[in-house]
């Protein structure tokens, strides 16, 4: 019989392998053949289309931009409920902070947004194990619904055969996670329910995105065709052999897009905008409260004598 605690060192030992990718070699040449990887593949889908920088447009690219805080409020939501898994006390402006530098972080170390949100649960609680589990536990539940959304899709669209492979792969992760969640953390399933409907959220903010992204680049989908390529982010981030995915999301994107009779260089310029969309707001934001820690950090205590002289 598999026991909660089983799972749990289980999912501990897969944290500990990952630690290779913590290594100082390995993470510099995970991201410089990302970057390159990134690289080729932008200036091929440009060589097909030269002249399509200059027709994107700004109006629509700034909507993206604009729902970029909707995608971080909702993986802020997705983090604060975790933290109530493991009993662990944080306010949603905490969750807010953490979730923005653990998107951050994910750019550096591999999977440096795991390690920044598994360290901030520790830090509360003290348990490894039980921060481990609550958060790869919940990253199979976001796989699930991702992938249970991307299913129905491909049916919606037409794609039968390829909904009918994906789907019930969704479906299954999703139930498993659901119900080691349900075992391990919670006695009634109402928070688990919450956290469903916030990752439909999610998935569906990050559909918008890419549905914007194509209609920036003056390329129109159907959202059903927009809610498939997040099978791309999700892939990436299962793989996990890049930063963030970089490079690897593009080109999945590129092939999800050329699967569904979309020119492949439209794909991989979508996903490319979408990346940078988020990267000039986390960019600057994690940049800012980088600095305010410093700061802080660099401010020197007054003792409780120097403060009655003033």
């Amino acid at each position: 019989m598999v026991t909660f605690a089983r799972v749990q060192r289980i999912l501990q030992a897969i944290s500990w392998k990952r630690g290779v990718f913590e290594q100082p070699r390995v993470r510099s040449f995970a991201v410089l053949a990302a970057v390159a990887v990134f690289a080729v593949g932008l200036m091929v889908a440009l060589s097909n289309y030269p002249d399509l920088p200059s027709r994107v447009a700004p109006s629509v690219w700034l909507l993206v931009v604009a729902c970029v805080p909707l995608t971080i409020f909702a993986n802020a939501s997705q983090f604060w409920l975790t933290a109530r898994f493991v009993d662990a006390p944080v306010t949603l402006s905490r969750a807010m902070l953490i979730t923005i530098l653990s998107t951050a972080a994910n750019m550096l170390p591999l999977p440096g947004g795991s390690l920044v949100r598994i360290a901030a649960l520790k830090g509360m609680t003290n348990t490894y194990r039980q921060a481990t589990a609550a958060t790869i536990l919940i990253a199979g539940c976001w796989l699930g619904v991702t992938m249970t959304l991307a299913g129905l899709a491909l049916l919606l669209i037409g794609f039968v055969y390829a909904g009918m492979l994906v789907l019930p792969v969704g479906v299954g992760a999703l139930s498993l996670s659901s119900y080691m969640i349900l075992r391990g953390f919670l006695s009634a399933p109402a928070e688990l329910v919450g956290l469903a409907v916030i990752q439909v959220i999610a998935v569906c903010v990050g559909a918008l995105r890419i549905w914007l992204c194509f209609l920036a680049l003056g390329e129109s989908i159907s959202y059903p065709h927009a809610m498939v390529f997040t099978l791309s982010t999700v892939t990436a981030a299962v793989i996990g052999v890049a930063p963030a995915g970089l490079g690897v999301t593009e080109l999945l994107a590129a092939g999800i897009a050329t699967g569904l009779g979309v020119a492949g260089a439209f794909g991989f310029l979508a996903a490319a905008l979408n990346r940078l969309s988020g990267l000039l707001v986390i960019g600057p934001v994690a940049l800012i409260l980088h600095w305010l820690d410093v700061h802080r950090s660099a401010r020197p205590a007054v003792s409780p004598v120097e403060t009655s002289k003033e």
